[in-house]
Order: C-alpha cells, then sequence, then structure tokens
C-alpha cells in the first residue's frame, strides 16, 4: 500500500514495513547492505501483534534496498527467526509470522 506522507517530515522515497508476529517479543530490522541501517519501529497501540516501521532516510534510487527481520519468540528464547524483505520507496510493505503452535520447530 502507499506510505501516507505526514506533513513536512514525509518524503517521497521513504519506506515503511509492517511486521504482523503475534506473540513476539521483539522485532528488530537491519540493512543487509549497510549494518548501521536499522528501521525505527514501534508496536501498533491498537493491535499488540503488528509492528510498524519506517525508514530513517530516504531511499537510495539504482540501490536494492533488502532487509533482515529478526523476531524473538518467548518460545524460541533468544534464537531469531529470520525473513528478508525488499523495501519499495514511497510503499509499506507487508510481512507475517505465523503463531507459533506447542512442537513446531519455529514460527513459519
Amino acid at each position: 500500500r502507499m506510505m501516507p506522507a505526514d506533513g513536512p517530515e514525509g518524503h517521497p522515497r521513504d519506506a515503511g514495513l509492517d511486521v504482523y508476529a503475534p506473540g513476539a517479543t521483539d522485532i528488530r530490522v537491519v540493512a543487509l547492505n549497510r549494518q548501521r541501517d536499522e528501521m525505527i519501529g514501534y508496536r501498533d497501540p491498537a493491535n499488540e501483534d503488528i509492528w510498524e516501521f519506517v525508514t530513517k532516510r530516504p531511499l537510495i534510487p539504482g540501490i536494492p534496498h533488502v532487509y533482515q527481520v529478526y523476531a524473538i519468540f518467548p518460545e524460541t528464547g533468544d534464537v531469531p527467526q529470520t525473513q528478508r524483505v525488499r523495501l519499495i520507496m514511497g510503499r509499506i510493505v507487508e510481512i507475517s509470522y505465523k503463531k507459533y503452535v506447542s512442537g513446531q520447530t519455529g514460527p513459519r
């Protein structure tokens, strides 16, 4: 979906990421091409299963913006479950983790 341009701080090359992770205690999103480029995020106050992230600075055209998403679930201890996602300028990308079921090796 389209990224809203909120006031003067919104930029057309900003990108967003919504992570649906029921039961996750922590989510971290880091760029693969530059480790210092983390996304700023928070848990949605209306739905604690959704974490919303936005880029710290506008994306640069011509560079693939691939990010690694690390999700921590109480059932897996400190072992993060990971997914990769490619961000798109001016858009919010959505990814999801399935709810953890006892006996499963990890969230899918």
